[in-house]
């Protein structure tokens, strides 16, 4: 049996996987954090761009993941209070053999530390280009 934790951004990344899951009876047990935007890039943005969020907080959604670990065959359940942690966590391991999702949402102002450093994107040649031209804000807006 094997846990997994990560955010509502990273399970989109790899939502595919949840098949793979399924298709090899694996009994992992996932715990998604869902804050409904990417915290480290929303953390740059609000430090570098005066906290303009085009397409990480505005205009950004995730879909219901319950829906979507039950449409593979994943038990899935949602909590958004921390007086429910205790009897979900409890929920998520009932069943030792079969996988589970167990989603926390948690408000999106919520800081991921540590912050990651993206000076060291600078020190890429082959990626600083790319990173000054897609990030750095005109001085008009």
């Amino acid at each position: 049996m094997k846990r997994v934790k990560g955010g509502d951004g990273a399970l989109q990344f790899n939502i595919q996987e949840l098949q793979t899951i399924v298709r090899n009876n694996l009994a992992i047990k996932i715990l998604l954090l869902n804050n409904r935007c990417h915290p480290s890039v929303r953390q740059l943005q609000e430090k570098a761009y005066q906290a303009r969020y085009p397409t990480n907080v505005w205009g950004y959604d995730t879909p219901n993941f319950c829906r979507v670990a039950e449409a593979y065959g994943i038990p899935c359940a949602a909590i958004s209070e921390t007086h429910e942690i205790k009897e979900a966590l409890k929920w998520s391991w009932r069943d030792p053999h079969r996988a589970a999702l167990l989603e926390v949402i948690i408000p999106e102002e919520l800081s991921m530390y540590p912050i990651p450093m993206y000076r060291s994107v600078h020190r890429l040649p082959s990626w600083n280009h790319l990173f000054v031209l897609k990030l750095k804000a005109p001085k008009h807006v």
